[in-house]
């Protein structure tokens, strides 16, 4: 009986897997035509606004399609990480596991869990073309903040949250969601997030820096690893190194599994991970599977504190494809 439960469970895995590739296909061939790829500068302008009225936040999967229900997570089943982070949480947890994102996510849509605070300073650093970027925040008891981003090439962008979110850090939904910048039904953007974060630990720049993960391609069966390595430049007690599988469809990047994770533990102002020593994954999952196709490395550094809240998110400008 475990036997064929595991055979019907491998086999449903498939057909979500096959499917969900299927529609990926089909949705980034209509989006062939975006420009990804061209080089061009951010001319854009940036507006930021507090809404006067909900906004609906898009799902994060999918592309940032804002269908009524997600077409992709219905076929790859992420529906359970789409409820999970479409709520703010809790402050104190937060706190201490950092910044959640989901296990299955598109950058072109992606919805995370994060402390946010009044006035705190809050980054981003992207790469979309001929797109609007929108960075909306939901906190409970607040009125819904959205900030408005014209853009058009590789770009990092600061802009202080609204002092109506309190002075003490609370618990919100981010969502960061590019859609075409023209007339007519939105088209979700091609978008690459190079690295996001909040409070005066995270902002300056992107405070985890220097994100290096290579070589391009790593064979298993020649006994080949990865390598990584990144920069602090801030003190953090709480660091977490996590490599994620990935689909790249005409620049629509799906995350479709955290595979593994490192936890670094505390990290000083000015520290370097990797680069003496150097740090290396395997190409396996937690269970010793090795894990084929693209991979992304994120890094997650916060400040457990409560009081604090400080956080940042980075990832690798550069993938790794697991091959055996």
């Amino acid at each position: 009986m475990q036997t064929r439960q595991t055979i019907c469970s491998f086999r449903l895995r498939r057909f979500r897997r096959g499917a969900g590739l299927a529609l990926a296909g089909v949705l980034a061939g209509s989006l062939a035509g975006a420009g990804w790829g061209q080089t061009s500068s951010d001319g854009g302008s940036m507006t930021g606004t507090q809404t006067t009225r909900e906004q609906r936040v898009p799902s994060g999967r999918g592309g940032g399609f804002s269908f009524g229900f997600d077409l992709t997570c219905l076929l790859t089943g992420c529906a359970k990480d789409r409820i999970a982070s479409s709520e703010p949480g809790d402050a104190a947890s937060l706190a201490k596991s950092g910044p959640k994102i989901p296990d299955k996510y598109s950058m072109s849509g992606l919805v995370m869990q994060a402390l946010v605070k009044g006035g705190a300073p809050f980054v981003i650093d992207y790469d979309t073309r001929q797109a609007l970027l929108r960075i909306e925040m939901k906190v409970e008891g607040s009125e819904p903040f959205v900030y408005t981003i014209k853009a058009n090439g590789p770009a990092q962008k600061i802009f202080r949250l609204p002092d109506s979110f309190g002075a003490d850090p609370r618990p919100a939904v981010i969502s960061v969601h590019a859609v075409m910048d023209q007339p007519g039904a939105e088209t979700p953007a091609p978008l690459r997030i190079n690295g996001m974060g909040m409070g005066e630990k995270a902002v300056g720049s992107i405070t985890i820096d220097q994100v290096s993960f290579g070589p391009s391609e790593v064979r298993i069966g020649h006994f080949d690893k990865a390598r990584y390595s990144f920069h602090s430049r801030s003190d953090f007690n709480r660091v977490v190194a996590e490599f994620a599988r990935l689909e790249n469809r005409n620049g629509i990047i799906q995350v479709v599994e955290r595979v593994n994770k490192k936890d670094i533990g505390e990290l000083a102002r000015d520290t370097w991970v990797g680069r003496d020593k150097p740090r290396i994954w395997d190409g396996k999952d937690e269970d010793g599977e090795v894990s084929k196709g693209l991979h992304v490395l994120n890094v997650r550094a916060w400040r457990s504190s409560v009081k604090e809240g400080d956080w940042v998110v980075s990832w690798s400008p550069d993938w790794v494809d697991v091959r055996w």
